[in-house]
């Protein structure tokens, strides 16, 4: 699957689009598109390899953010999927100026493996007993 730009935005904080590829396991692929920041919004894999304009490589995965130097633009990406076994299905947000997203995100259900000291499971309240009050009818 090798779709062009599937969207944009524009405010007052910048501009973004959005792209969504496809890359064969074991391969590179480079994008030409212009920006000063790189944001993963999807991915089918854990992580991934990306460098902007050809330079040096930065770790990729889902919720991460890489930026050209300050005051710098990009004007092409890198993919390397050259390390995975498998194809890499990704979406990604490429933009000036700055975008943040701060909607909350709830975690399926599951244990929670915090602290050693944490409580195994949280039970739910005991019902409360109250005593009866006396009748005071003739």
């Amino acid at each position: 699957m090798n779709s062009g730009y599937s969207s944009n935005a524009i405010g007052s904080a910048g501009a973004y689009v959005t792209i969504s590829r496809t890359i064969a396991a074991g391969a590179v692929t480079i994008i030409d598109a212009t920006g000063n920041y790189v944001a993963c919004l999807a991915s089918s894999l854990t992580s991934f390899l990306i460098s902007l304009d050809a330079q040096g490589q930065s770790f990729m995965a889902k919720g991460l953010k890489v930026r050209a130097p300050l005051g710098q633009v990009f004007k092409s990406i890198v993919i390397d999927n050259s390390q995975n076994a498998t194809a890499l299905t990704f979406t990604l947000a490429i933009g000036v100026g700055d975008v943040s997203d701060a909607r909350t995100t709830l975690a399926p259900a599951g244990r929670w493996r915090g602290r050693a000291s944490a409580p195994e499971s949280i039970s739910p309240p005991s019902p409360l007993s109250l005593p009866r009050a006396a009748s005071s009818t003739p």
